[in-house]
């Protein structure tokens, strides 16, 4: 991926040494406010001019405005690049038996590797397993009984465990980095379906019942200063219910 869309690294950093200077010049907009008049918008720096025009969206800087001496856009904006690589694993298995069809299948993610470079002529850094980055191994598993139109499915959903660097800060202290464990959730399906040969009105009529998280498996506790789940890998609706009616003409 390249032109990544992502937030800008603390603003301490632009000016922190002249590599980063460097590094972020073009997010860095140096303010000429020689013979600015506060209150005066025709003599402001154009370059400052444009940010004061808006704020409500960058902020008041009434009274302060001829102070400015640099503006550092801290915006998202396109700046990364990802190069990830890794392998995808599907598998199914059917068998006709005297009791109806069975069928076991299986789909597995591992991501092997995964750098991103949040702005060029920066380091690569890892940019899997850890929190608000992908989770490197991931897995949905299947089995299944079909028989006359009844059928049931039962599914398992693999996370794997991945380290929370997000923590919660509390009065100026950062909890400990957390290391979230890997997590299984179980999905149920029944439905049933008028065969299609059936002479009824209701020939192609499909009724399922599906329930998702059906051990109500509540989601783990990952603390950070904007939330207590991580809503990317976990859910907290508990247990769901849904009931679906479908006809084929």
């Amino acid at each position: 991926y390249d032109n990544q869309i992502v937030f800008q690294p603390t603003v301490n950093l632009f000016l922190s040494s002249p590599e980063n200077r460097a590094v972020y010049s073009k997010y860095i907009h140096p303010v000429d406010n020689t013979g600015c008049v506060e209150g005066d918008s025709s003599t402001y720096d154009p370059e400052l001019a444009k940010y004061v025009a808006l704020p409500n969206l960058y902020g008041s800087t009434v009274g302060q405005v001829c102070q400015v001496q640099v503006v550092l856009d801290a915006r998202e904006t396109n700046m990364a690049a990802t190069h990830q690589y890794g392998v995808d694993l599907h598998a199914t298995y059917i068998r006709n038996t005297p009791y109806g069809f069975l069928n076991f299948g299986g789909s597995v993610t591992k991501i092997l590797s995964s750098k991103q470079t949040i702005v060029e002529g920066t380091d690569a850094i890892s940019a899997i397993d850890h929190y608000s980055y992908p989770v490197s191994l991931r897995g949905r598993f299947n089995a299944g009984w079909a028989k006359n139109g009844w059928n049931v499915n039962l599914f398992a959903n693999y996370v794997g465990g991945y380290l929370n660097d997000q923590t919660l800060s509390d009065n100026g202290f950062q909890r400990p980095f957390q290391k979230v464990k890997a997590n299984t959730t179980y999905d149920l399906g029944f439905g049933y379906m008028v065969p299609q040969d059936s002479t009824s009105f209701a020939k192609g009529v499909r009724v399922s019942l599906n329930i998702q998280n059906v051990l109500n498996q509540a989601p783990q506790i990952v603390l950070t200063n904007n939330s207590a789940y991580d809503p990317a890998n976990s859910s907290i609706l508990g247990r769901v219910f849904s009931l679906q009616l479908t006809k084929a003409f």
